[in-house]
């Protein structure tokens, strides 16, 4: 780094240093390298996992998750229910369920979605970036603000929980991903397609949600790409306020697996 630049900001944004690392990394395991093909997803697996788990020399023992519900919360339309969850067997996790009041065609098992938190500069908070308080005096006035500026001031995992969505898709640029997709949809209740990002087949203002745009951009390696995809994400939505991004995102699409779409009932 420039001596007489400045230093990043170690503690809010490492984007400069962790875009240093990975530019100076070699990258033979990356899926993207030549030698793999759109077949090549098992194997792949088989050698990159175990490689990841010993570089990562994290490797706590199988166990029961253990969950305990510790709190619920009563929204009227779903119920938020607070819970402790074994990743180790030295390690309690707090997560949050948001259970629909009626349930995806007033029948269960209904389709569930792992809402992922942004990091965003912003450590102090995790899952409370997405889901918000009963009662919006209660939320912390930098987090709503927050919210505001990134989330479109709403927090995502209500509003999926709320409008109890039942018309799912997903795509992937790889055939072998949606495969995967496909046998782990035990509802069979999302219609999974392959397709690119950059040139989507979906209609215009077709969804109400769109989900995990981050990790779509983080796949494509050229800014011309990049904002593509941010376009035909808009594209295909009614109103850009369900174009789920954070701070991240936006960087990407302004600098330079099976993502979700959804309708509602």
């Amino acid at each position: 780094m420039d001596a007489e630049g400045p230093w990043p900001d170690f503690l809010a944004n490492c984007g400069a240093f962790a875009a240093a690392v990975a530019g100076a990394a070699p990258h033979d395991r990356s899926f993207l390298q030549a030698r793999y093909g759109a077949g090549d997803l098992p194997g792949w697996l088989g050698e990159t996992r175990p490689r990841l788990l010993d570089l990562l020399h994290y490797a706590p023992p199988a166990g029961d998750l253990a969950p305990e519900v510790i709190g619920r919360q009563d929204y009227g339309d779903f119920a938020r229910e607070t819970l402790l969850i074994s990743t180790a067997p030295w390690s309690r996790v707090w997560c949050d369920v948001l259970v629909p009041e009626r349930p995806r065609g007033g029948r269960w098992p209904a389709p569930a979605v792992v809402g992922l938190h942004c990091h965003g500069g912003a450590f102090r908070w995790g899952r409370e970036k997405i889901v918000a308080p009963p009662d919006p005096g209660d939320d912390n006035t930098v987090l709503r603000r927050y919210r505001e500026t990134l989330y479109g001031g709403r927090a995502y995992a209500n509003e999926l929980a709320r409008r109890g969505f039942e018309d799912l898709h997903g795509f992937d640029y790889v055939p072998s991903f949606i495969d995967v997709a496909r046998s782990r949809d035990a509802t069979g209740a999302i219609d999974f397609t392959v397709q690119d990002a950059v040139d989507l087949d979906y209609p215009d203002a077709a969804f109400d949600q769109v989900l995990y745009v981050q990790q779509v951009l983080c796949f494509i390696e050229d800014a011309g790409g990049r904002m593509d995809a941010m376009r035909e994400a808009r594209r295909v939505l009614r109103s850009e306020i369900g174009l789920n991004e954070d701070a991240a995102t936006r960087g990407a699409a302004a600098e330079s697996p099976a993502r979700p779409f959804a309708r509602p009932r």
